[in-house]
């Protein structure tokens, strides 16, 4: 029985696996990650072949599914992209005969919606590893696919959401570095990459995120032996970089430790990349994950007004984003902030403080994105802006402008670089944005 794991067409290039609550389809720099869900659920399922078919057009995919003649489709949908899914896969169906099953964001948080055209069989409320072996043995045993925790059908909505209490669980996923030299990372010092992921589960309460909505509030995390395991074949198979796609890399300051002194210990010499928090990580901490190959960090900053980060349940203050910055910036680790506009309540002159703020905060990269109201999230419950859809494109731009577009700023980037392949990602990811902007100014 042939199953595909299919990555839909996508014009924006929005990727799915991702969770938060902000995004812009306007890509100034075309950064694309390998589909790490998929690749885990290949790496269960017998007879699955991955096919990213993000960047075909509709028609050119469905030919190639037609040739392929599937019996199982599996997606990742996200909230945003579902439209423009749930029209490709109508298309599809008319074409061949099979069934799909979804997963992630959008099966996880409206199920109803997901499955109500009967173009989707069958959603999946949370976690797909755990059942999903169960769920494809059972394909046609609709009563018995009813009983499993997580599967949902038309006519019937799971109460339970599949979730994987012990990590260990989920397998090393398959790896192809053929495949994965198409993805584009501009914030990779070393060349090829890939991306994993340690942990699942976060107990804060932004009220933009629906990370907790999908992984729950309960923090879990893989054996330090199991992680170095997966991190020494990823180097075998020929890795230079990896991209901790974690929610927050740092939110155990014990266990992260503990990973990088064992990686520091064993001699693995590998940079890497991750997801934190400026509250969860210290002078200490940074200095060890420096060793251990951490070259930069991501950061949700969010707003420079701290009432909006109290509004939004952020949970930090300004002081610890300026602390922790300072301090990334002495150890040698890069930053990547992520600002968000079009906040509750947020005024025109409120995001030309927090865009003025990300320059004199001075991060390596700034990213801003628009702020997306999730269904579920607790934001719906908050005054929204009354600035228009355009002007806040314009703003986005304009973020960008200001921020990126500064002669010394180009300088430092272009000249601070620490390998050949990294100074020609520098290249090619300024000369992208600069064609962005620029056609947009």
């Amino acid at each position: 029985m042939s199953i595909i794991l299919l990555v839909p067409p996508n014009a924006e290039g929005f990727i799915r696996d991702t969770y938060y609550g902000c995004w812009h389809k306007k890509k100034f720099i075309n950064y694309s990650w390998p589909p790490l869900y998929l690749r885990q659920l290949n790496t269960l399922i017998s007879n699955s072949k991955i096919f990213d078919l993000s960047k075909r057009t509709s028609e050119k995919a469905i030919n190639i599914l037609i040739k392929e003649k599937p019996k199982i489709i599996i997606v990742n949908i996200g909230t945003y992209t579902f439209q423009e899914d749930h029209l490709f896969l109508k298309k599809l169906k008319q074409k061949i005969s099979c069934k799909i099953i979804a997963f992630g964001q959008h099966s996880t948080i409206l199920p109803n919606d997901t499955l109500k055209s009967g173009v989707i069989d069958f959603a999946i409320k949370g976690e797909p590893e755990e059942i999903i072996q169960k769920v494809v043995k059972n394909i046609n045993e609709y009563d018995k696919l009813k009983k499993i925790n997580g599967v949902c059908l038309k006519n019937h909505i799971s109460e339970e959401k599949a979730q994987i209490k012990n990590l260990d669980k989920v397998p090393i996923p398959k790896r192809n570095l053929e495949f994965d030299n198409k993805y584009f990372n501009p914030l990779a010092r070393n060349l090829p990459y890939t991306s994993m992921t340690i942990t699942r589960g976060c107990p804060y309460s932004c009220t933009f995120c629906t990370v907790p909505s999908l992984y729950g509030k309960t923090f879990r995390k893989r054996s330090i032996n199991i992680v170095i395991k997966e991190i020494k074949q990823i180097k075998e198979l020929g890795y230079k970089e990896i991209f901790f796609r974690d929610e927050n890399l740092t939110l155990d300051k014990k266990y992260i430790k503990e990973l990088c002194e064992k990686i520091i210990k064993e001699k693995i010499e590998i940079s890497w990349i991750g997801n934190s928090r400026v509250d969860t990580v210290d002078f200490e901490l940074l200095k060890i994950m420096k060793k251990a190959g951490c070259h930069l960090l991501k950061f949700g900053v969010e707003s420079s007004n701290q009432n909006m980060l109290n509004l939004l349940k952020k949970g930090t203050t300004i002081k610890q984003v300026k602390q922790t910055v300072e301090n990334c910036k002495k150890i040698g680790i890069d930053t990547l902030c992520h600002f968000m506009i079009g906040n509750p309540g947020e005024t025109r002159k409120d995001i030309l403080k927090t865009i003025n703020f990300a320059i004199e905060l001075d991060p390596r990269y700034a990213s801003f994105d628009v702020l997306i109201n999730y269904p579920k999230t607790n934001i719906l419950n908050e005054k929204q802006t009354k600035i228009s859809k355009e002007e806040l494109n314009k703003l986005h731009n304009y973020a960008f402008r200001k921020f990126y577009l500064r002669l010394g700023y180009i300088f430092r980037h272009l000249l601070n670089t620490k390998s050949f392949t990294e100074l020609i990602l520098k290249i090619k990811s300024t000369i992208q944005l600069w064609k962005g902007l620029l056609v947009n100014e």
